[in-house]
């Protein structure tokens, strides 16, 4: 069967329609950031100073833009006064923010 519904009736619909009908789909795909118990904070900040300490390749989960998203690399730089890691990746350099991060797994 080929579906043709949505595209038959685009035609007919107004851009505004169009356009919500759009953000409703991006929408449906939005998470709410975890919220992190100070044991599992604490545990991410050792596994920040060890992967720091030893450059060991991790793997950074982390919240941004109602998404989750992951960057992997080494963590060249722990800055305490902004409170981020610097991690570089095969893409550059990425800045994450500790309230932002939700994991470390070491590679």
């Amino acid at each position: 069967m080929n579906e043709r519904g949505s595209i038959k009736w685009t035609s007919l619909m107004l851009p505004e329609h169009i356009q919500e009908l759009k953000r409703l789909r991006q929408r449906q795909y939005d998470v709410n950031q975890p919220v992190l118990s100070e044991d599992q904070q604490e545990e991410i900040q050792r596994k920040v100073r060890e992967a720091y300490e030893s450059q060991a390749p991790v793997t950074v989960e982390y919240y941004e833009n109602k998404r989750m998203h992951s960057v992997s690399g080494t963590i060249d730089k722990v800055n305490l006064t902004m409170r981020r890691v610097e991690i570089s990746s095969r893409t550059g350099l990425d800045y994450i923010t500790f309230n932002k991060i939700s994991n470390i797994m070491f590679k």
